[in-house]
Formats: C-alpha cells, structure tokens, sequence
C-alpha cells in the first residue's frame, strides 16, 4: 500500500493506492483485502477507483487472481484531524493455499500536522483624544483553532506623535525595543503557545503628543500551519485634536433683564419680610446716639423704585409711601420731629 504524500495537514486531500499481486505459481480464488477504519483514523473517504470497496465495511472484493497478476485500488481521502500520526493497515487473504504469508501484511503511516487561524486585533480606548491625553492600546489575540498553535508572536511599531508610558500583557513576555535615545519604539510580544480558542491581550499606554491622524498597526504569527493568514494583521486610526479654551463670560443669553417694577430688594433683611400698607420703612440710615453718620449703626432699608414705591416682598405689590393717607399719621409727625432734632448734626 502507498499513499501520495505522507506529511498533510487537517483539510489536506491525500490519496491511498493498494496493489495487490499474485506471484504464482497458481492462480488466487476469492481475494480480498481489509483496511483500517478510515473515518475513525481521520480521514473522510471521498471516493475510490473500484465499486468493489465496501466503505462501511472497509473490505475491498477481489475474486479471482490469475497467476502473475495484478490489480490496484486507488482511494481518495480528506484529513478532518491534526496534530496526529495514523497509520493505515491493509492485509490481502485467499481461499487458495499460500506458499508465503509474510507479504500479506500492509501499512502506511501519515503524519497529520496541527493547523490554525490565529487572529489579532488593534484598537484604542478613545478614538479621539486631545493632544497631552494618555491613549491605551489594546492588542487582542486568539486562536481560533482547530488545534493549538505554538510560538505565537506579536509585532508593533510605535508611530510618530505617540510617547510611551508602559506595557502589560496578560501572557507572554514583551520586549521593549528602544532607539539610539532610549526612546521604545518597538515591541515584539512573545505570547508562545495558544490553545484552541483561547486569548490573551497587551495593553499598550502612551500619551498622544501632536495633533493629526495617527495610525497603528500591528500583526501576529505562528510556527504552527496557519489557515487564514487574511485577519494576522489589522490596523486602526486615532485623532488627535488640540483644545480649544472658550472664553466664559458673565452674561447668561437666556437671563432676563430685571424688571424695575418687581423685586429689587437688594438688602441684608429678611427676603421674606413683608411691608403692610400700614408701615413706614426706614430711611436710607439712622444716626447713632453720638450723632456719628458712620455706617456702624446704620441700618440698610429696601430701595425705592422708579415711582418712589417700596415693592412687597410677597404680593410684589409696590406700596406708595408718598400718599399721606398712608400708614398712621401720629407715627408720621412723630419720626419728622426726631428727623428735625437730629438735622444740626447731620454731615454734608
């Protein structure tokens, strides 16, 4: 028995040829021939060269061999496994007696190798960012099988306008490739073997220096047979763009201009504190008992609006002071006496 190629890998066609020959010196009755269980080996059978091969039984009819003839079987198979050595068994039998029995036996061994698609991805964590912002990039890689994938290593370049601050993977061991100025400009992430399906990540942080488009890349590979080298690479694009201060002023757009007939209470009384109609506020101040006009025993009082009307504090209804039927007259003529008693002393 041969085969065509002994090294494939998980997808890989690979094709079985079986020979069988009698040597004499008599003609062979009822030749046949067993094989191994493909499928269970890994190999899916796709098709073969003679109806006689039964596949479910994987047992090959013959008949008849004449005296120095020969007949073959040609197999075709695909590999649906990796990562194996199989080895393939075929024995040749007849009903007629044999001389030699030792050329019966058959086998052929088939290297499957392991197979894989590791993937790997590049993004930052803000895609827009002000220059002087610190900027992370997160490096993903996976494999996305069918088998392991060994020596997996990961390669970046730090582009221009980028400083960086650290590195930190969750796997592997990163080296740190500086210029002639001890400035990192380079990694290479040896992240070593990935299973089937898992992942590991590196976190590269940097402060965003000028302002422009910056782009990034960065790309994996592997000792290991990769199936779709399409996705070992990616590349993103960060903005950085310089702040602009807004110049706050103290004018609100959506403030109204106060009003001269509601509330322009503007003194240390109580906000709530209402006048009645009945009462006469204070004047601007009072003097102290030693005829001092300083504002240590002054006492501020509401300011008067444009019609010489206090506003009240609740009702926002302005109280006339200057209609003498207002409030009661004795206390009136009362505080115009003192205000006369007290005008000597008054400072111009």
């Amino acid at each position: 028995m041969k085969r065509t190629i002994s090294t494939i890998r998980n997808g890989d066609n690979v094709d079985l040829l079986v020979v069988v020959s009698n040597d004499g010196p008599d003609d062979a009755s009822d030749v046949s021939v067993s094989l191994s269980d493909l499928e269970s080996l890994g190999l899916m059978v796709l098709n073969s060269s003679d109806d006689s091969y039964n596949q479910k039984d994987n047992e090959w009819i013959i008949g008849d061999l004449a005296n120095g003839d020969s007949v073959s079987l040609s197999i075709s198979t695909r590999a649906n496994k990796s990562g194996e050595n199989i080895t393939v068994l075929s024995e040749v039998g007849t009903s007629t007696f044999e001389l030699n029995k030792e050329n019966n036996l058959d086998n052929d061994s088939l290297n499957i190798l392991p197979v894989c698609d590791v993937e790997i991805t590049i993004t930052p964590d803000n895609s827009l960012v002000n220059a002087g912002d610190t900027v992370n990039w997160i490096i993903n890689v996976t494999n996305n099988g069918p088998d392991n994938a060994s020596d997996v290593n990961v390669f970046n370049s730090l582009p221009e306008g980028l400083e960086f601050i650290y590195s930190q993977s969750n796997k592997g061991e990163v080296e740190n490739i500086t210029d002639e100025e001890g400035n990192v400009i380079d990694f290479i992430w040896k992240v070593g073997d990935l299973d089937k399906n898992e992942s590991a990540f590196l976190v590269i942080s940097t402060n965003a220096l000028d302002e422009g488009l910056i782009p990034n890349n960065a790309s994996v590979n592997t000792s290991t047979f990769d199936l779709n080298e399409s996705n070992n690479f990616d590349s993103t694009i960060l903005e950085v763009v310089i702040k602009n201060d807004t110049d706050e002023t103290d004018d609100d757009p959506n403030e109204e201009e106060p009003n001269d007939d509601e509330d322009n209470y503007e003194g240390d009384d109580d906000p709530d504190e209402d006048y009645s109609d009945d009462e006469i506020p204070d004047f601007d101040y009072l003097l102290d008992d030693n005829g001092d006009d300083s504002n240590k025993s002054v006492k501020k009082v509401p300011k008067l609006n444009k019609s010489n009307k206090i506003m009240n504090k609740k009702s926002k209804k302005p109280i006339d002071i200057s209609n003498n039927k207002t409030g009661n007259p004795l206390a009136f003529a009362v505080l115009s006496i003192f205000a006369i008693f007290l005008l000597p002393v008054r400072k111009f």
